[in-house]
């Protein structure tokens, strides 16, 4: 009955950790505003392990949308040999609500590449951290 228990409230611990990190939350406490555009692709597990960090930024450029399309695909020797990627957590490191936007165009989750395009709104840069985990 406590191993349930305990269970339960792990699960719903991380789910909360992962959909709304303590940074996302909007300054007022409502659910309706939140400043930044953090994502999550897939679901890690205890023997998983960090891949590759990856810091992507571009620099405001006036009146205008900056895209950029990031291809994550490890080189021959990289790694101890081939994983599949489990996760990809992309982090936006503006939480003003000015940050840019990211979306998983090929790959991900259950393959070995991903290819990521990033998107700033409009007269903003972005910022994004980018972590791949797999096994």
């Amino acid at each position: 009955m406590f191993s349930l228990k305990f269970t339960t409230f792990l699960i719903v611990s991380v789910i909360i950790d992962t959909v709304a990190p303590a940074s996302c939350i909007s300054r007022s406490g409502s659910d309706e505003e939140v400043l930044c555009h953090n994502i999550t692709w897939g679901a890690r597990s205890p023997r998983d392990v960090h891949l590759s960090r990856h810091v992507i930024a571009e620099k405001a450029k006036t009146m205008r949308v900056i895209t950029k399309d990031f291809s994550y695909q490890p080189k021959p020797g990289e790694l101890a040999y081939e994983r599949t990627i489990t996760q990809i957590v992309v982090t936006d490191n503006y939480t003003n609500g000015n940050g840019g936007y990211a979306v998983l165009k090929d790959g991900g989750p259950s393959t070995y590449f991903a290819l990521i395009h990033l998107k700033s709104q409009r007269g903003h840069g972005f910022n994004f951290t980018i972590d791949f985990y797999g096994q």
